[in-house]
């Protein structure tokens, strides 16, 4: 295991109501009922301290990262927990890409080994842009045109066609 500035770690942030302690969670521990639990994180120790500027705190950190910052491959920068499945979906949402937002809503469009995929018909979107990595720059080519239509929220969604009279 490596130790040191060049080592990944993880920083968590997290609310606790008045009188709650998070606990060492690379440390197995005993319930006020006697019952033992296993550590949670086995990947290393754990520290715990109360943060005063918690934000800050982690915004210390993320101004360390450069613009040619090199991650491990299948690296997690962050994880978000505790959202129902209404909340997993609009998150969902907010992380496609804009050309996506623009013409479907919540729900409508997930991500399949790496493609995005429309639930309802199953047709898979073709990206909207090539990549073409040149020294000191990336060139964008456009694939398609990209529709008119701006989203408005994360509830909002392209429109139906009305049949009737």
């Amino acid at each position: 295991m490596k130790t040191g500035e060049a080592a990944v770690h993880y920083h968590l942030l997290a609310w606790l109501p008045v009188g709650v302690r998070m606990p060492f969670w690379d440390r197995r521990t005993v319930t006020k009922r006697g019952f033992k639990r296993a550590p949670f994180w086995v990947h290393g120790m754990t520290q715990r301290a109360p943060a005063k500027s918690g934000v800050g705190y982690l915004m210390k950190y993320l101004s360390k990262l450069g613009e040619f910052t090199i991650f491990p491959k299948g690296l997690r920068l962050y994880g978000i927990g505790g959202l129902n499945a209404t909340g997993r979906s609009v998150r969902a949402w907010y992380n496609l890409p804009e050309w996506v937002k623009r013409s479907y809503g919540v729900g409508e469009v997930t991500r399949s080994a790496g493609r995005l995929v429309v639930r309802v018909s199953g047709e898979l979107l073709e990206p909207a842009f090539s990549v073409l990595k040149v020294p000191g720059a990336l060139v964008l080519r456009a694939l398609r045109e990209l529709p008119k239509k701006f989203h408005d929220g994360a509830y909002s969604s392209y429109p139906r066609q009305v049949v009737g009279p």
